[in-house]
């Protein structure tokens, strides 16, 4: 019986690790550490909100990594993925927002457009039919990179977040968060 458990265990993280994804079982809120304002309001890790919060087309108005989590010297990485938009090529993530380079201190203090926007915020925007996880995950960067370092995906759909993190040497997800919405 151990046996057989340490071979499905095996196998689930072989095929998490090849489709690139942070394991869907796993709930960006049990890693805690980030704080997600919308219009002036903070939502609550997990809470569903109405998809009018949105409306504005504006980022958060702060992403804030808590002060035991950040360090002043180090760079981060914020990513806002979608897991379940639908995806041409098997399973994978709808990119809404990428930002490299912001400094923990400016982290700790509130996230307000400090950093180097790789892809252009794009806010929530589910079809119809059940709610939309959409997950933003802080990575701690090597170093800080050089502007031209690190390239925009091509396109938001099926984005590799698992390969992005390799090819940078990102380390984490060190902190997560998560909200949900729904078009009815």
């Amino acid at each position: 019986m151990a046996r057989f458990l340490l071979l499905v265990a095996s196998a689930f993280i072989v095929n998490t690790a090849t489709a690139g994804l942070i394991p869907e079982s796993s709930n960006p809120c049990q890693l805690g550490g980030l704080q997600v304002t919308y219009r002036d309001e903070r939502y609550p890790c997990g809470e569903t909100v109405s998809l009018d919060v949105f409306s504005n087309g504006k980022p958060p108005g702060d992403v804030t990594l808590d002060a035991d989590v950040t360090e002043d010297n180090k760079y981060y990485t914020l990513v806002m993925v979608d897991p379940d938009a639908p995806a041409s090529r098997g399973q994978a993530y709808w990119l809404h927002w990428l930002v490299i380079n912001i400094k923990g201190d400016n982290f700790a203090s509130g996230y307000h457009g400090s950093g180097s926007g790789k892809m252009d915020y794009a806010p929530p925007s589910p079809p119809r039919g059940p709610a939309h996880r959409y997950q933003f995950f802080v990575f701690e960067q090597p170093r800080e990179f050089g502007n031209s370092e690190i390239t925009a995906p091509d396109r938001r759909g099926s984005f590799d977040l698992g390969a992005f993190q390799s090819e940078y040497n990102l380390d984490g997800p060190v902190a997560g968060y998560q909200i949900l919405t729904q078009n009815v």
